[in-house]
């Protein structure tokens, strides 16, 4: 029976060994394995691939075996990214914040409503029952505003107009007491 110079059995046509891939020998000068530990070990079984496994065709036949084919991959498939939909909050709301966070009252009604009256009492220096009127209840309000803001009673944004009513509420009384002298005047210069 034909072996493999390492002595494994083979067929007598195959010219390399299937197991270790040695040549094969001739019967003649076929050794026996080698005795001892490594003789009692199995060495690993080659995979067969068909019934030509072992067989030179490149030297005897002139044939040689085709060139294995490169494997075809299918592309990868891309799916196209999903977007959610933007979500927009809008601006965030903040509550106004004070500049100053004084817990005192404000003054600033008072402070306008002198301004406003004083101004009018200017307007209505023709309708002079009316104007004093006017004038002397925004010389008052005026006055309040103001005296709230200096003793710290109040907080002191309504100071601008407090003194803007004080101011046009004076012109107004002041001009408004002038039109009396004048009418008196006038009328004591006439009677005597």
């Amino acid at each position: 029976m034909p072996a493999c110079t390492s002595g494994h059995t083979i067929d007598s046509d195959i010219k390399f060994c299937p197991i270790c891939g040695s040549p094969a020998a001739s019967t003649d000068s076929v050794t026996p394995p080698p005795s001892g530990f490594r003789s009692t070990m199995k060495r690993p079984s080659t995979p067969s691939y068909g019934t030509n496994a072992g067989r030179d065709f490149s030297s005897s036949t002139g044939y040689s075996a085709p060139a294995p084919t490169a494997p075809t991959y299918a592309p990868p498939a891309y799916a196209a990214p999903v977007y959610g939909a933007p979500t927009y909050t809008g601006p965030a709301y903040v509550a106004p914040v004070s500049m100053s966070a004084d817990p005192r009252p404000s003054a600033k009604g008072l402070g306008i409503a002198g301004m406003v009256l004083g101004i009018v009492s200017l307007v209505l220096f023709f309708a002079w029952f009316i104007g004093i009127i006017c004038s002397i209840v925004g010389l008052v309000l005026s006055s309040v505003a103001w005296r709230k803001i200096a003793s710290g009673n109040a907080r002191p944004d309504g100071k601008g107009f407090a003194i803007a009513g004080f101011v046009t509420s004076i012109i107004s009384v002041a001009f408004f007491i002038l039109l009396i002298f004048v009418f008196t005047g006038i009328f004591y210069s006439n009677n005597y």
